[in-house]
């Protein structure tokens, strides 16, 4: 029987029982190359299922080849398939550059940042430069003086290294939940070794983090922060792919809104 629903997640603990609640949903936890279907006109199917028709389906994944991610963003957009989150913001996303001169455009960045080729004299040392467009500390320096500089190709972010706390505000659709992270072998708080608590934020941090999200149509999102030792917090970065297992409470309440997704996708409710 072909599958007419796609659930592609790398939220293993939140999403697998969602994947085998509905019989026309079908699971994959790192995505596969999406192409058209032979069968159906504007249908795609995965590349390893030429009889697949997939007419709706949930994107929610960190996907570690970024080139099948926007491959298949592309392709979901081009071929208008009903889609959860938005696919054209999913893309524009996979450049973290990109969003960061946007959030500034915004208004949500209150330091300056640069972004360039080739290493800005301007900033200050010490600063972080920030260059590809992984995440979760990946392509991240801490630059303390010009021998710590690297050789990178394409746009880099430098923006000040700030001292604090390193603090996330999850948003999953109404609720938000807020944690810090911690390092103590790395000045990159959400690399290896890092440990996470739940602490409490001011109102207006969470209203910032949903301002954010609600700028980029996001019904989830983690947003981060650094907050320093007088309260002052700086926006550093906007996730549309966030962890949603960290604790009980947040894996319950983004199971309930992704079922809630999967059902508004299949009834084609945008």
């Amino acid at each position: 029987m072909n599958l007419p629903f796609l659930f592609m997640s790398g939220e293993s603990r939140v999403s697998t029982t969602l994947a085998f609640s509905n019989s026309k949903w079908d699971h994959t936890t790192v995505p596969s190359k999406l192409v058209p279907s032979e069968y159906v006109t504007n249908r795609l199917r995965r590349s390893n299922r030429p009889r697949e028709v997939i007419s709706g389906l949930i994107h929610y994944a960190d996907v570690s080849d970024k080139s099948i991610e926007i491959d298949n963003l592309k392709m979901i957009i081009d071929k208008k398939i009903s889609c959860w989150p938005n696919p054209k913001v999913l893309l524009k996303m996979t450049d973290r550059h990109k969003v960061l001169e946007e959030c500034k455009a915004y208004g949500l960045v209150d330091h300056e940042i640069y972004q360039s080729d080739e290493f800005v004299y301007q900033i200050e040392f010490p600063f972080v430069l920030k260059v590809g467009t992984e995440h979760r500390g990946i392509g991240k320096h801490l630059i303390q003086s010009v021998k710590d500089i690297p050789e990178w190709e394409g746009i880099a972010t430098m923006e000040p290294f700030f001292e604090g706390e390193s603090v996330r505000v999850l948003i999953i659709g109404n609720d938000t939940f807020s944690f810090k992270v911690t390092n103590e072998t790395s000045w990159i708080k959400n690399g290896p070794g890092a440990d996470i608590e739940k602490v409490s934020v001011s109102d207006e941090l969470v209203e910032h983090a949903k301002n954010a999200a609600r700028y980029f149509g996001l019904d989830i999102a983690g947003v981060d922060y650094i907050v320093e030792k007088d309260g002052t917090p700086h926006f550093l970065e906007i996730n549309q792919y966030p962890g949603l297992g960290l604790f009980d409470d947040m894996e319950e309440c983004a199971r309930s809104f992704l079922k809630d997704r999967m059902y508004d996708v299949q009834m084609g409710v945008r």
